[in-house]
């Protein structure tokens, strides 16, 4: 006869270890440069949108959104500088500690 307990099973203690090594990586994946390329991307994202906004509002004139690297350099000459492309750091930290 098989012996059933009531108590509940937690789970191997392996398993709360990855998953705090997969959160720790990541952060640093982020750190190490995911969240700067995001940033850049969302950015060229938003220039594609708007000029695609304003030559439907100007349809006698179509403007191309400006080069990537243009938007990429527009960034780097804010006023935050480099630590731009690190903005949101502390959001993508949070959700990496909790995924």
């Amino acid at each position: 006869p098989t012996v059933v307990s009531s108590t509940a099973v937690s789970p191997p203690p392996h398993v709360f270890r990855n998953l705090a090594r997969g959160s720790a990586l990541k952060m640093i994946a982020d750190l190490g440069g995911g969240l700067p390329f995001e940033v850049w991307k969302s950015s060229v994202v938003m220039e594609h949108i708007n000029a695609n906004k304003s030559s439907k509002q100007q349809q006698q004139q179509q403007k191309p959104p400006s080069n990537d690297f243009l938007i990429l350099q527009r960034i780097l000459n804010s006023d935050r500088g480099i630590a731009a492309l690190w903005s949101g750091c502390s959001a993508r930290m949070v959700e990496g500690l909790f995924s």
